[in-house]
């Protein structure tokens, strides 16, 4: 059912929550992404069930404005870039009742207001997890899920929603806009909860 959703900040040093000014629509509470890069711009993307599709709301100056939501259908991943720029990838269409996935990649266009479309992954996938380096010059992406690949890699395992979670490993370089397969998540049977860039070098990446 539709929720009204709230968003708010915790402040350590007042030790509370402070809450955003409300939002128009209600949501799904399965269907709400959120996503920031330094506190100061905070990126909102939810089901709307008036609407009846994915909305996308940005939290700057004090006030949220809309902007275009990403043409995937839905179950996209978001991310911010170091850069600010923000970036949606994989998720699903929906054309007649039947669910495809998707291997795509869009990065949004503030200045034309509109996503951009940047070179496909070279897996399917929708709900993946994203994570950049700290020169925001790769994007890694692991993870998600793809029922039409279930049969066709050993990588993914079925799982009990009829679902195919996948454990595939890729990157991005964001300056020649080039997809490299790397090797798997060598555990399955568990779903992931996280993809971390870090450590001293910044060049080490970190699956939960």
């Amino acid at each position: 059912s539709a929720l009204a959703m709230l968003v708010a900040e915790y402040h350590f040093e007042m030790r509370g929550w402070e809450p955003f000014p409300a939002l128009k629509y209600r949501c799904l509470a399965n269907r709400v992404k959120l996503c920031t890069l330094d506190g100061n711009e905070i990126y909102l993307f939810y089901w709307c069930t008036r609407v009846g599709r994915y909305l996308a709301q940005r939290f700057k100056n004090g006030a949220w404005d809309e902007f275009p939501a990403p043409r995937m259908d839905s179950h996209y991943t978001v991310t911010v870039a170091p850069d600010g720029k923000v970036y949606a990838v994989g998720g699903e269409s929906h054309n007649e009742g039947r669910i495809r996935y998707l291997n795509a990649i869009q990065r949004f266009n503030d200045k034309e207001t509109k996503w951009d479309d940047l070179p496909p992954m070279k897996t399917k996938r929708a709900n993946p997890s994203l994570s950049f380096t700290k020169d925001g010059k790769r994007l890694f992406v692991l993870g998600g899920f793809n029922w039409d690949n279930y049969r066709a890699s050993h990588t993914d395992r079925y799982d009990e929603r009829g679902q195919s979670e996948l454990c595939g490993f890729e990157r991005f370089e964001i300056e020649s806009g080039r997809w490299k397969q790397l090797p798997p998540l060598p555990r399955q049977g568990t779903y992931l909860l996280g993809l971390f860039t870090g450590g001293r070098d910044g060049r080490r990446v970190y699956a939960v």
